[in-house]
């Protein structure tokens, strides 16, 4: 049997190599950009939903709306609610149906039937009984879809290096 040239050696060895790192590389991106973008949307709500509420002003038990309220900005709907948590402005996203409790200050995730959402409410008080409920939803990112997108350009570029 012939023994392969040092030039088939080295070009194998690099080969093998450039292969390891590539498949590293992807790995390291499959497991950070998942947590990536749900911090980019955890923010995304907090910030829209503080700007909301610097347009929220309690008076006499009644509830004024400034200008510069979003109802829907940036993918986040912004709600507002009673001290008794009825709805009282604002409009529910067509897919959330699921109850979410109330916690002050508080990212939670809510299940729904096609997909996840991101919940934040906030707590305006007005004195010790009387207050509005400020709620973000924001559709929480789809893991799927960013993953197949991630291998689907990983695998249209790294042929190419």
């Amino acid at each position: 049997m012939k023994e392969r040239s040092v030039k088939v050696k080295i070009t194998l060895l690099l080969t093998v190599l450039m292969t390891m790192l590539a498949a590293l590389m992807i790995v390291f991106m499959l497991i950070f950009s998942n947590r990536v973008a749900m911090q980019t949307a955890r923010k995304q709500l907090t910030d829209t939903l503080r700007a909301n509420l610097s347009c929220i002003e309690l008076k006499d038990n009644q509830t004024v709306i400034q200008e510069g309220f979003f109802y829907s900005h940036n993918g986040v709907t912004s709600l507002i609610y009673n001290h008794k948590q009825a709805l009282i402005a604002g409009q529910i996203p067509v897919g959330f149906q699921a109850e979410a409790s109330f916690e002050n200050g508080v990212i939670q995730t809510v299940d729904t039937e096609d997909t996840q959402y991101l919940v934040l409410d906030l707590w305006i008080a007005d004195g010790w009984e009387h207050g509005v409920w400020l709620r973000g939803l924001m559709e929480a990112p789809n893991h799927e879809v960013l993953t197949r997108n991630l291998l689907t350009v990983a695998g249209l570029t790294l042929p190419l290096f």
